[in-house]
This record gives C-alpha cells, sequence and structure tokens, in this order.
C-alpha cells in the first residue's frame, strides 16, 4: 500500500536475503540487545552490493527454539518489521549520498514468553537498538 511518500512500506529490496550476505553477517557482525530484541550488523563494503540493494537491508528472525508456535513467531516477525519501518528514519540518515555506508541488520527475538508483547513494546526495543546503532556506526 504505497501511497507515494518514501519510507511508506518495506519494499522487498529493504530485506536481508541470501546465503552468503546471512552468513557473512552473522560470522562478522557486531551484537547490540535492547529489552526483548537483539541486533546484530554489518557494515558492507560498496564494492560487494548488489545492484538494486538497498543501501540498509534488514532481515527479522525468530527462533523456533524460544517460540514454539509458529502462529506467535509469524506475529512476531511481523511486529518487529512494522517497527522497524516506523524507526528507520535514524538508519535512512546513515546512507545518505554524502555517506558511504551499506548496512546489514538481523533483529532478532530473544524473548523467552510472547503472549503479552505489544508493537508498542517492540517498537520502543527497535527504537533503542537504532539509536544504539546510530551512535556506534557514526562514532566509528
Amino acid at each position: 500500500m504505497d501511497d507515494g511518500q518514501p519510507g511508506c512500506c518495506l519494499q522487498k529490496r529493504d530485506i536481508l536475503r541470501g546465503r552468503t550476505a546471512v552468513s557473512r553477517l552473522f560470522a562478522e557482525g557486531r551484537s547490540v540487545r535492547s529489552g526483548r530484541v537483539r541486533l546484530v550488523f554489518l557494515e558492507r563494503d560498496a564494492s560487494v552490493a548488489d545492484a538494486g540493494s538497498s543501501p540498509v537491508r534488514a532481515m527479522f528472525v525468530v527462533s523456533k527454539r524460544n517460540v514454539a508456535s509458529a502462529v506467535t513467531r509469524n506475529r512476531l516477525k511481523r511486529l518487529m518489521r512494522e517497527a522497524y519501518r516506523l524507526e528507520r528514519t535514524e538508519v535512512r540518515e546513515y546512507s545518505l549520498p554524502g555517506k558511504a555506508g551499506l548496512l546489514d541488520l538481523a533483529f532478532i527475538y530473544a524473548g523467552k514468553k510472547p503472549a503479552n508483547i505489544s508493537l508498542h513494546m517492540v517498537r520502543r526495543d527497535i527504537r533503542s537498538l537504532l539509536e544504539d546503532l546510530s551512535g556506534r556506526i557514526g562514532a566509528g
């Protein structure tokens, strides 16, 4: 449902895909945690960038070990995607034309009891992670 505003929806090119990109992210990436969500991030080289991919790509993970119900796992991933979509302006500023930043992000739900989780709770955790991330990548 794109109403013409930039950043109103999460497009396919904004999602991190591919075995090599994902394994590189988890092998070489750094990690931060806030509340129930952990963020693994990796700055990419411009030389390795795929044509047509977004400067900031994200993936959303909920472990079957922590959350047995597929319905609940899918709901948590939807909540994380929506929270990221609403809060991603922090990260988009990093990838502006004057900066050479390319980022891969993995948001991992690390909580054990997802029964009463709301968008507000997930959004607060993701906002905190993105603020921490912008401080880390902006400083160094």
